[in-house]
């Protein structure tokens, strides 16, 4: 383990740690990180964590990551990335949990994670998309964890999540969708699914909304409260069909 957190850093030079070939968690957040050079985690073969969160990171050069072949973990909350290119994340074949949120993020290449297939949590909550490509999470069939909250979500593709057989929490709160389609959720065996605060109206949503949980679904825990539903949607004799539902939110 190498903690270099919470020091005034603003730059990592390249190839810096390259004699570091057996080091497993490299710790670099709460600095003052604003550019890494492409070659600077050369020879950083065997690390499994990565963690610069707490940033000033901007931009990443498409093969930053390249050498990290075992990586598991890369923690890049709360920096002000912009841009997901194509290649940024495509020889890790080990990684199970990225967090790209709090960041600036309003635009994901569809290829983005197309080599992640291993990857288990996704957070993109708390950045600026607005839309993104169907495809997007096609490869992520082990994914378990989908956070999308706090963005601006305005509409998604009922193929978006066509793949993700093994997804149990959705968190899709605070976006600006006004609509729903059932055949988003098609696949999908989920346990927590949240809605909170989005433009879902009765017209919209309301008949979907019947169709997806007349459904054999988990969901234990859904959440539609803040949304554009008149008082039907409170007659929790609709949520009938929902044998393992546990927790249900409806306020407006």
């Amino acid at each position: 383990i190498f903690n270099l957190s919470d020091n005034k850093l603003r730059v990592i030079p390249g190839r810096i740690l390259k004699r570091s070939t057996n080091l497993r968690e490299l710790n670099l957040e709460n600095n003052l990180i604003e550019s890494i050079d492409k070659d600077a985690f050369i020879g950083l073969g065997k690390l499994e964590s990565m963690n610069l969160s707490n940033n000033d990171i901007q931009k990443l050069h498409w093969e930053t990551f390249r050498s990290l072949f075992q990586v598991k973990i890369i923690n890049l909350d709360h920096n002000k990335l912009n841009l997901i290119c194509n290649k940024m994340f495509a020889t890790h074949a080990a990684i199970e949990e990225l967090n790209l949120s709090y960041n600036n993020i309003f635009s994901i290449h569809p290829e983005a994670f197309k080599k992640s297939t291993t990857l288990r949590v996704l957070l993109l909550n708390d950045n600026k998309l607005m839309t993104f490509s169907s495809e997007l999470f096609i490869s992520l069939t082990k994914l378990t964890n989908l956070d999308l909250s706090n963005n601006h979500l305005r509409n998604i593709s009922h193929e978006s999540f066509r793949t993700q057989f093994n997804l149990k929490y959705l968190n899709l709160k605070n976006n600006e969708l006004c609509e729903i389609q059932a055949a988003m959720f098609h696949k999908l065996q989920l346990q927590e699914l949240n809605l909170q605060h989005n433009n879902l109206e009765f017209n919209a949503f309301y008949p979907d909304l019947m169709t997806l949980l007349s459904m054999k679904q988990n969901i234990s825990t859904l959440n539609l409260a803040e949304n554009l539903c008149t008082a039907d949607i409170n007659d929790q004799n609709n949520f009938k069909s929902m044998s393992k539902l546990k927790n249900l939110i409806l306020y407006v």
